[in-house]
């Protein structure tokens, strides 16, 4: 008689949530744990590369963005969006869990996620950052 068991289960999943402390969130904290809130260095960049993350330029700004394509390959939704402008660390859009930084200048909970600000936004920036955030949203 064999000591292993054989179960099979059917039915639906109804919906779904990121485990706190599990990447992305997991791996920005970390980067910036003990850091000082400076340009977006070569060994960021290189680790977004390795860790699955997608590189896309809007005009002014730079956006790494760590796609879901679980629920639809062909038109995946973002998990997390890290923007970068002129050279430095911008904007989070983080739909998972809070993502924990002392340096944070803001954060807003809003439709399409929580926004994470590294500098003061304003409204001409705000609509940059929508502008972005809505070129990854699924139609």
């Amino acid at each position: 008689m064999s000591k292993y068991y054989e179960v099979i289960l059917s039915g639906q999943v109804l919906g779904r949530e990121l485990e706190r402390k599990s990447f992305p969130t997991n791996f920005l904290e970390n980067y910036f744990s003990g850091q000082r809130l400076g340009a977006v260095n070569d060994a960021l960049k290189a680790a977004f590369k390795k860790n699955g993350w997608e590189y896309k330029r809007f005009n002014e700004y730079e956006c790494w963005a760590y796609l879901n394509r679980s629920a639809n390959p062909s038109e995946p939704d973002f998990q997390a969006l890290f923007i970068v402008r002129s050279g430095l660390p911008y904007c989070l859009v983080n739909k998972g869990e809070s993502f924990e930084y002392a340096k944070l200048k803001e954060s807003a909970k809003r439709e399409n996620g929580t926004f994470y600000f590294f500098q003061r936004p304003n409204d001409r920036f705000m609509k940059e950052i929508d502008d972005i955030v809505f070129d990854y949203l699924p139609l």
